[in-house]
């Protein structure tokens, strides 16, 4: 059974990778519609104009899932520490005995 810390810090690991993963594609994607919008500039400003207006609405199309994503993580987080608080409610003596024996092996690992 994990510890609610280890639990806790491993959906926001998840949840950090995501939004940095998130980030880093809306970075490239805005490198690449420069690099387009610089190609086809000769084809006029209605061009330029359409490009920059879906340019705008997949940056916006981004973003609204960077928020979805990020909402689902912090549920996820907040999900798993309700189900570890009613765990550990349910199985106090257990919680307990798990508790001390990750203590113990922290010691006995920490000590050589």
């Amino acid at each position: 059974m994990a510890s609610a810390t280890s639990i806790l810090k491993g959906a926001s690991t998840e949840a950090q990778n995501n939004m940095s993963d998130l980030e880093a594609r809306v970075e490239q994607l805005t490198t690449q519609l420069a690099e387009l919008a610089k190609s086809v500039s000769g084809y006029g400003n209605g061009t330029l104009e359409t490009l920059a207006s879906e340019a705008r609405r997949m940056k916006d199309d981004v973003a609204d899932r960077s928020v979805a994503i990020a909402s689902a993580a912090k549920d996820t987080v907040i999900a798993a520490e309700g189900d570890l608080e009613q765990r550990i409610r349910e199985n106090p003596f257990t919680a307990i005995g798990v508790a001390a024996g990750i203590g113990f092996l922290a010691a006995i690992l920490t000590r050589r």
